[in-house]
Parts: C-alpha cells; structure tokens; sequence
C-alpha cells in the first residue's frame, strides 16, 4: 500500500473518528442544558459541531477531488480555511446533496460562527454573538421564541427544540457520511468504518442524534439495580452497604445527574457533606472504587 492510500484509508479514517467526536459533543453539550442564556455553553455546543462538521466536510473534498495528478501542496492549501459554506458548495460541483433552506442555514450559522465569532470580541457590540445568532436560528426555523432576562425571564430549552436542532445536524451529517460511504467503495478504501462502539459510532453507524436512548437506559438500568432479586454478587454487596442520608425529596435531581455533568455537580457539595460526617470516610471511598470493578468478587 503506497503513502497515499494510507493517508486515504487510515489517517481519514481517523479523521473521520475525529469528526464524529466533536459532533458527538456538541449534541451531548446541547442534551445537557436548561436554558440558552449562557454564552459558554452556546460556545460549546457550536464550537464542537462546527469543528466536526468541517471535517467531515473536508474528508469528502479529498475523496472527491483528489486524483495522481494533483499538485498535493496546491491542493492541501485549498483546504486551510474555515469557511464552511465554501466547503459544502466545492462537494456540491461533484455531487448533489439533499439539503433544505434550514439545513443551508444551519452551516451557515456554523460557519459565520467559526470564521469570526468564536474569537475573543474585539469591541463591546461583539460580545455574545454566537448567542444572539444561535438564538435567531432557533426563533427563524422552529418558531421557538426566547426570553433572555436574566434572572427570573429566561426561556427554557425543552426536548422538543433539541430534537429539532439534532434532526437537522442528522440530515446534513448523514448526507455527508453517504457521500462519503459511496466515494470511499468507488476508490475501494475502507475511510468510512469506524469502531460502533464509539462517539462516532453514534453518528455514524447508528445514526442518532440525540441522547433519548442512553437517558432511558440509565433509568431502566437503576429500576433493574433497586428491584432485582436475584442473586448477584456486585448487586448483593450494593444492597447490603448502607446508604448515605441523601435528601429524599430531591430525587428527581438525583436521576437527572445520571446523565449530566453538570447535574453531578449540582449535589457534589452534598456529597462532601455527607462525606464529612463519616467517621472513616476513607474506607467508604476504598469500597465505592471497589463497586463495577472488573475482576472483583465479594
């Protein structure tokens, strides 16, 4: 196999795993929030799916236009640039892609937020840009209509408008990831596997796009761990180890933080009390880290 067809099948394979990363986050990022008043948290989500999605736009590029013949110097050059809309119309010359006016718009936000808005402001009239663009998009496209009055006015976010914002990065991500499945047969390379256990895998190969699944899991998961009877080594130690006095009246606070950080931290300081009444809160710690550990029998 010569450098080029290792640069095609392994290091855009990687590439590709990359890119599924970073869309993977910016998703996770968007599950995990309340409200869309924060402007770091509006950074996070449209920094992650703005890099991802410009890499898998460029991963197509090279698929599609690079041949032997090509000046490689040139042609790396051509792809130094954040301009997303710039991307999507070169794949558009080689190929038709099935996008809409709020897919358009969608990369075009990204882009706009990439080329410029995700630097530091430079005057006043620059700051939260990214959050006044995010929340036109949301208000133009999905009729979804934001208060921002901080404290006591501030809209929040609901499972509806993340599914809507997660199918569209669905349609323009699987539109690009079909491009590229069929590139990659015609060249007969192998860039579009990826590892389905992954974040990419996600993307990718199951082709989801929001956190719905993974937030059920953890609920069925806890109900199985309360109810089961049978017997089980791991879950008779977790059933014979005396709970600590967590607040029974903030129990949905508790399931919530199963599948979110910043839940977590929400009852951390909780936890640390709690941690601080133990007379031996060492040896607590020893039998936590002991819990999933593979290898281990009680």
């Amino acid at each position: 196999m010569n450098k080029i067809a290792m640069w095609k099948n392994f290091d855009l394979g990687t590439e590709l795993d990359i890119s599924g990363a970073f869309i993977y986050n910016g998703l996770k990022s968007l599950h995990e929030i309340d409200t869309l008043h924060y402007s770091s948290d509006i950074f996070e989500i449209l920094y992650n799916l703005s890099v991802g999605i410009e890499r898998l736009l460029k991963i197509n590029i090279i698929l599609l236009e690079h041949t032997d013949n090509i000046d490689l110097n040139m042609f790396e050059n051509s792809l130094i640039t954040h301009n997303t809309m710039d991307l999507l119309a070169r794949i558009k010359k080689k190929v038709e892609i099935p996008l809409s006016n709020v897919h358009n718009n969608f990369i075009q936000m990204l882009s706009e937020f990439y080329k410029s808005y995700r630097y530091s402001p430079v005057s006043e009239s620059d700051i939260n840009k990214e959050k006044k663009s995010f929340h036109s998009f949301n208000e133009k496209e999905f009729k979804f209509k934001i208060n921002d009055n901080f404290p006591f006015g501030i809209t929040q976010i609901n499972i509806k408008l993340k599914k809507s914002i997660g199918k569209v990065v669905g349609k323009i991500v699987t539109s690009l990831y079909t491009i590229l499945k069929d590139e990659s047969r015609r060249l007969n390379l192998f860039t579009d596997e990826v590892r389905y256990n992954s974040k990419a895998g996600k993307i990718f190969m199951r082709g989801e796009f929001n956190f719905e699944n993974e937030d059920i899991l953890s609920k069925e998961l806890l109900i199985f761990l309360i109810n089961n009877k049978e017997n089980a080594n791991h879950l008779d130690f977790i059933k014979k180890t005396k709970h600590l006095d967590f607040d029974p009246s903030l129990d949905i606070e508790y399931i919530n933080s199963m599948n979110s950080y910043e839940k977590k931290l929400d009852i951390l300081d909780e936890l640390e009390s709690l941690y601080e009444d133990l007379e031996n809160p060492g040896d607590r710690l020893k039998l936590m880290n002991l819990i999933g550990s593979v290898g281990i029998e009680f």
